[in-house]
């Protein structure tokens, strides 16, 4: 139990972080019309800034649930409703999700990067 104690805060950690890059995110595309030296503001920029944006807090949407799916399935294990097996298999899950969150919150974390870096130089995000 205190590996999948371990492995729950873990993930719960992660999947907040990957979360929180997200919004920021989000929040970065629209914020870059307006603190841009040089924004974008065609037809098609507007467009993808739209468009984007909302995709960035669908993403951070799923790794909330996703984050609150696996701890409502770890209390279920701690009250005992299911066999050993499956907590078996459901630390052998949080392992795999552990992982994709770590690429994840890199993933966003190297785009809000480039966003700043976008920003920092004066143009749009998408412009």
């Amino acid at each position: 139990m205190l590996l999948q104690s371990i492995h729950l805060k873990l993930l719960t950690v992660i999947f907040q972080g990957a979360m929180l890059f997200c919004l920021f995110d989000a929040v970065l595309i629209p914020l870059s019309l307006v603190l841009a030296d040089h924004p974008g503001l065609s037809d098609p920029a507007l467009i993808a800034s739209v468009s984007i944006a909302p995709l960035f807090l669908v993403i951070g949407y799923a790794a909330y649930r996703i984050s609150n799916n696996v701890q409502s399935v770890c209390r279920l294990l701690d009250e005992g409703r299911f066999n050993s097996e499956l907590s078996n298999n459901m630390r052998g899950l949080m392992t795999y999700l552990i992982v994709a969150g770590l690429i994840l919150s890199a993933a966003m974390g190297m785009i809000a990067l480039a966003f700043i870096g976008r920003i920092n130089e004066g143009f749009a995000i998408f412009g």
